[in-house]
């Protein structure tokens, strides 16, 4: 399972209950700042753990700090919100020392409509005293508490079990079907909703001017032509330097999540706007997860045209974005509907491309077709670099394994090879995944 796609774990609680303590218990390494200070976290903080081989990812939020302008249920409500909607289990922490508190109660009554995912957990328990007055937590509704002390390891071994039995057991793909999932991203405002909409032939989704109406990832069934699509509209994604809420913050995480689980992203780009560095780094994302792209420029209808205006947009395109010059690209208006109608066919053939199976003897042609044209490096003993065969490992995206006597080939290299691959198998967009292994 990738690691955007791991189910998530937060931490949640009023300030001072140790919670930055506890995820870096759990995580095994102090990533999160930790002090004796309430509100010493501001800024959410995740990494991956795993206990007996259950994969989760901890997600630390910042602890409800007393004297906010807003009321304090308003605080409260909207930063347990906050990480319900991104975490599949949430452990509620509280402080066996102080006894359990109004501020507790409030985050209780807050939890109660998700108490099948909820774990109350009772922190800084160190002997008897602290064990007698964390059994009055037990008025919260949760049920007995977990009773731990993340800062001296005491009881994590029965915490962390009862953790990953919370866990869902699923797979990365969430929707369980054979629908082509999809998801559109992009920059805020570039019209991602809109184009949904179009699609779906109805305004399923809110389309505001205002920059980032679109708070959550939405999934959406549809058919098409006879086949089954699922449509996924994500949040705008911002650049990390104005990103400066909780809600944007999950809204990157959701937006991740939803990208692992597909199988093709649309990039959606603003046609009257040029292309930005958030584009370049969106599209980093994209090739990271190893997901078939489709770049649509959307607002089409209010570009001015001449001879090669597309031609000129889809070459900046591709020198703007050189590991991904194979995709596709569409120009599409959803004010007008211009093209709509050619995105989930598209879409499609990119899933099918995802899917290919090539035979073993085709991938061994081209192997040594490609090394006889440019020989592999030497390696450093001087010797030749030998490469004895290549056979198909995966699908979605294809994998081709290569067997040599040395499997440190430079990235440009493999990079030659990657695309003598794609050039005579014909592959679009699906991105294409080398593994070299030693064999003597």
């Amino acid at each position: 399972m990738s690691p955007r796609s791991l189910p998530m774990v937060a931490v949640i609680g009023r300030p001072n209950v140790g919670k930055s303590t506890l995820f870096n218990r759990v995580v095994q390494r102090a990533t999160a700042v930790v002090d004796d200070f309430p509100g010493v976290t501001r800024d959410r903080r995740e990494a991956d753990a795993a206990w007996t081989g259950v994969g989760f990812r901890m997600i630390d939020t910042g602890g409800l700090v007393p004297g906010t302008r807003d009321s304090m249920e308003t605080a409260i409500k909207h930063q347990v919100e906050l990480a319900l909607e991104a975490a599949d289990v949430v452990l509620f922490l509280v402080d066996a020392r102080d006894g359990v508190t109004q501020l507790d109660r409030e985050i209780a009554r807050q939890l109660r409509p998700r108490a099948d995912q909820t774990l109350i957990v009772a922190n800084k328990v160190e002997g008897p005293e602290q064990e007698l007055a964390a059994a009055e937590v037990t008025e919260l509704g949760f049920g007995t508490p977990l009773m731990i002390s993340g800062q001296h390891g005491r009881g994590m071994g029965e915490f962390l079990d009862a953790l990953v039995s919370k866990i869902p057991r699923s797979g990365p793909r969430e929707n369980g079907g054979d629908e082509v999932c999809f998801t559109l991203v992009g920059r805020p405002n570039v019209g991602k909703s809109s184009i949904a909409n179009r699609l779906l032939g109805e305004p399923r989704l809110i389309v505001h001017d205002e920059a980032g109406t679109t708070r959550d990832a939405v999934d959406v069934p549809f058919r098409y032509d006879g086949a089954d699509f699922v449509l996924v509209d994500t949040a705008g994604l911002r650049r990390r330097s104005h990103v400066t809420t909780g809600v944007e913050y999950y809204s990157i995480l959701r937006t991740q999540r939803s990208l692992e689980r597909s199988d093709v992203a649309l990039l959606i780009l603003d046609a009257d706007q040029p292309l930005t560095n958030q584009d370049a780094r969106i599209a980093g994302l994209i090739s990271e997860a190893w997901k078939s792209v489709l770049f649509v420029f959307n607002k089409w209808d209010l570009v001015e045209k001449e001879t090669g205006t597309s031609e000129s947009f889809a070459r900046r395109l591709k020198e703007t974005f050189p590991l991904l010059a194979h995709a596709p690209v569409l120009f599409v208006s959803a004010e007008t509907g211009l093209r709509i109608s050619r995105i989930p066919p598209v879409v499609r053939e990119l899933y099918n491309e995802r899917r290919r199976q090539i035979a073993t003897h085709d991938l061994n042609e081209i192997l040594l077709r490609a090394t006889d044209k440019v020989a592999p490096p030497t390696r450093k003993n001087g010797k030749a670099t030998r490469f004895f065969y290549v056979t198909q490992t995966g699908d979605s995206p294809p994998t081709f394994t290569v067997f040599t006597n040395d499997p440190a080939i430079s990235s440009s290299y493999r990079g030659y090879l990657r695309n003598s691959f794609r050039d005579e198998l014909g592959f679009q967009a699906a991105p294409i995944r080398l593994v070299f292994k030693a064999r003597r």
